[in-house]
C-alpha cells in the first residue's frame, strides 16, 4: 500500500499593523485672562475671552465650558454666558472635549449695569393720584418694569413684587407672576397693597426674581417707603 504524504505550504503575508495616531490638541488658551461684565447680560463666552484652540489638522476644536458660579454666571450648552447676578468674580474654564488635559481658565468680574434694568415706575393712591412714599396710607397701587435681558438668565424665572419690613426679611405682602410674551419684550406689571393691614413704620418695596435653583430671591429694584395710616 502506497501512502501519499501531502505537504501544506503556508505563505505568510506580512501586514503593516501600525495605525496613524489621532490628530492631537496642542493647547487651549484665551486672548484675555480677565474681563469686566455688566449684570444682566449675555455673550458668546468664546468671543468674550478670545478662545484659541491649537490643534493638528483633523482634530476637533470643540470645548466644554464650566463656570465656578452657575447661579451668578451660568454657561449654556451653546457656550453662551448668562450673567445673572452681581458677584465679585467668577472663573470660566474651557476644556477640550477630545483631550480633557488641555484647558484654560479666565476671570470675569461682575458688576451692576449702569443702566436700570428694573424699576418701580409709579406709586398711586386709591384715587389714582401720586402717593407720598414717606406717608403711605390706605390702598396703594405700584407699577413696575423688568428688562427682558433678565430672561437670558432663565426662561423659568418668575417676577415677584414684595413688601418687606425694613428690619425684617419676611414679606408682609407679595405677588408673583411670570415672564409673559415673546423674548425680547420688557415685563410690565402692577401690584396693589392694602397698607391698613400692617402696622405703621418703614418698609422696603422690592421687585425681585425667583430663579430656579437659586435659594433666595434676586432683588432687581428696591424702594424704601413709610406707612402713616
Amino acid at each position: 500500500m502506497r501512502t501519499a504524504v501531502g505537504l501544506l505550504a503556508l505563505t505568510l503575508v506580512a501586514c503593516d499593523a501600525s495605525v496613524s495616531p489621532a490628530p492631537r490638541i496642542r493647547a487651549v488658551s484665551f486672548a484675555r485672562e480677565e474681563v469686566q461684565l455688566d449684570v444682566p447680560g449675555s455673550a458668546s463666552t468664546a468671543d468674550l475671552l478670545g478662545l484659541q484652540v491649537d490643534a493638528e489638522p483633523g482634530a476637533s476644536t470643540a470645548v466644554r465650558w464650566t463656570s465656578s458660579d452657575t447661579m451668578a454666571a451660568p454657561v449654556d450648552d451653546a457656550g453662551v454666558l448668562h450673567v445673572c447676578a452681581p458677584a465679585s468674580s467668577v472663573t470660566l474654564t474651557a476644556t477640550a472635549k477630545d483631550d480633557t488635559t488641555k484647558h484654560a481658565s479666565a476671570r470675569a468680574v461682575l458688576s451692576a449695569s449702569p443702566v436700570a434694568t428694573a424699576r418701580i415706575t409709579s406709586i398711586t393712591d386709591a384715587s389714582g393720584l401720586p402717593a407720598d412714599v414717606s406717608a403711605l396710607r390706605g390702598f396703594v397701587q405700584f407699577g413696575y418694569t423688568v428688562s427682558a435681558t433678565w430672561l437670558e438668565c432663565s426662561n423659568l424665572a418668575r417676577v415677584e413684587f414684595a413688601v418687606v419690613p425694613a428690619d425684617g426679611q419676611v414679606a408682609v405682602m407679595f405677588a408673583q407672576t411670570g415672564f409673559p410674551g415673546p423674548r425680547g419684550i420688557d415685563f410690565v406689571g402692577t401690584a396693589g397693597w392694602l397698607t391698613a393691614l400692617q402696622p405703621n413704620g418703614r418698609y422696603i418695596v422690592c421687585v425681585r426674581l425667583l430663579i430656579p435653583g437659586r435659594t433666595a430671591p434676586l432683588p432687581v429694584a428696591t424702594l424704601p417707603v413709610e406707612l402713616r395710616n
